[in-house]
């Protein structure tokens, strides 16, 4: 390219100086004008490539970077790689955060679908233990009711227990404070005690059996028990039970009650609201302030004197426990 920058001078200086020059003398001046002429094409062509070289040399140094530019350019090229990284880094992140959550997704899928089968089977056994329950309920109110009923019967029982064995000693003496001898005629000693002490003769013919019973305390003698044949002969040696009282021998006629009947007789002796408790004719009667209340084994005294002190009147004729 440099050999193009070559001036005419130079070139004919260089023609001149070269050796068989003098023998084309002839025909110097020809190729002189083609010289000039190719010269002049030749100009041309090196000013046009210097041009060109001249141009891309310019667009080169346009392009070469500046030393005042490079931190603004390398601060760009850093900013611009910082936000393509951070692009990628936010992919890569929510790529990361997807596949994540999708995996907590499935697992949590997995749960939620193990659970909801234990929820069913737990629902079916609630069920299930709901019926039970239901039935045992169901079975319970009739055990309940049956429970209830039963519990009327026995009282029941009890009371016609307790009632027909007072009845069986309906016609019964027992007889206190008569001293006892070894080989004793029970019979006569019976006899002559009633005969002395109240007045009543009896014979064989109006006792069905007299005898001792052991007695509650060892140290008195024990007292005897006189089944008479009816109620008219133990009535007659009844009504004198207070005159032999008042004799001052000891001696005491009582009825033969149950052990129930002697335990209710007591319960109403101990009650405050009663003042006086006795038996009478198969019967325990106990005396509420003016009126005689009768009672039964089973029943519940204070609650039953409440009952019978809301309503005396009127209800006398409606309940006969009230006399």
């Amino acid at each position: 390219m440099f050999s193009s920058y070559m001036s005419s001078g130079s070139i004919d200086k260089y023609i001149t100086k070269m050796p068989g020059n003098s023998t084309r003398s002839a025909s110097k001046t020809e190729t002189l004008k083609t010289s000039q002429h190719r010269e002049s094409i030749d100009k041309s062509d090196t000013l046009n490539l210097i041009r060109s070289d001249l141009h891309d040399l310019k667009t080169r140094l346009d392009k070469t970077v500046k030393t005042d530019e490079l931190p603004n350019i390398v601060t760009s090229i850093v900013e611009r790689l910082l936000v393509e990284n951070n692009k990628e880094r936010d992919l890569l992140i929510e790529k990361k955060v997807e596949e994540r959550c999708a995996a907590l997704e499935e697992r949590h899928a997995e749960k939620v679908a193990h659970l909801e089968n234990v929820i069913d089977g737990l629902n079916l056994d609630i069920d299930g233990l709901r019926q039970n329950i239901n039935d045992c309920k169901k079975e319970m109110r009739g055990m309940s009711s049956k429970l209830q009923q039963n519990s009327i019967n026995v009282k029941q029982a009890i009371t016609k227990s307790n009632y027909n064995e007072q009845y069986s000693r309906k016609t019964n003496v027992k007889i206190y404070g008569v001293s006892e001898k070894r080989g004793e005629n029970t019979y006569e000693v019976t006899r002559e005690v009633i005969q002395k002490n109240a007045g009543v003769a009896i014979t064989p013919q109006n006792v069905i059996a007299v005898h001792r019973i052991p007695s509650a305390k060892p140290s008195q003698p024990r007292p005897i028990l006189l089944k008479l044949r009816n109620s008219e002969c133990k009535a007659e040696i009844m009504r004198k039970r207070s005159q032999v009282k008042k004799s001052g021998n000891g001696v005491r006629l009582v009825d033969d009650v149950t052990a129930a009947n002697a335990k209710l007789i007591k319960r109403l002796s101990e009650n405050e609201n009663v003042e006086s408790a006795w038996y009478f004719n198969g019967s325990v009667y106990g005396k509420c302030g003016d009126k005689r209340v009768k009672f039964d084994i089973l029943d519940d005294i204070n609650a039953k004197i409440r009952r019978k002190s809301k309503t005396l009147s009127g209800y006398e004729s409606e309940n006969s426990d009230v006399e």
